[in-house]
């Protein structure tokens, strides 16, 4: 009975010790590096915000974004992120040149030598419809005073849909 209580305390206190050491929780989180668009349409600007929180004692500076391709532009809304500030960086990614099943990424450079580089990275599905469904037209923009206009969603596995 006894070793069993002091093992219980024994993993408590080394838990507790882990999450008040800064350490731990200085790297940002898979989630947080990673974003999946979905299924997209062709010739597109989409857009996603990554943050990323300065967890350690120190001051952050961005020194270099690099996208993996030049339909990416990443912006940061700072350079230099003081300890316990956030940094946001607005990605936008043209869909033009893609086409299936895309993976692409960019990567920060910082000052900092526990954390050199982040690696964020960005998937979506360009130009492919599940099971057959295309709406046509593929994109639409409703303007006030114009004449209606039929849309037709095809779909194999119910009846043909109007709106």
């Amino acid at each position: 009975m006894s070793y069993l209580t002091s093992l219980v305390f024994s993993l408590i206190f080394m838990v507790g010790g882990v999450a008040k050491d800064k350490t731990a929780t200085f790297f940002p989180t898979y989630e947080e590096t990673r974003y999946n668009f979905g299924h997209v349409g062709i010739d597109y600007d989409i857009f996603h915000k990554y943050h990323f929180e300065n967890r350690t004692g120190d001051t952050i500076r961005i020194m270099k974004i690099e996208a993996s391709c030049d339909c990416t532009t990443v912006l940061p809304s700072d350079t230099i992120i003081p300890p316990g500030d956030t940094v946001y960086f607005k990605l936008k990614f043209n869909t033009k040149d893609a086409f299936g099943p895309t993976n692409r990424s960019f990567v920060v450079s910082t000052d900092h030598p526990k954390l050199p580089t982040i690696t964020y990275q960005y998937f979506a599905i360009v130009g492919q419809w599940f099971h057959g469904i295309r709406p046509n037209p593929v994109a639409l923009f409703f303007l006030p005073g114009k004449n209606d206009k039929q849309i037709v969603i095809p779909n194999p596995k119910q009846p043909k849909l109007s709106i």
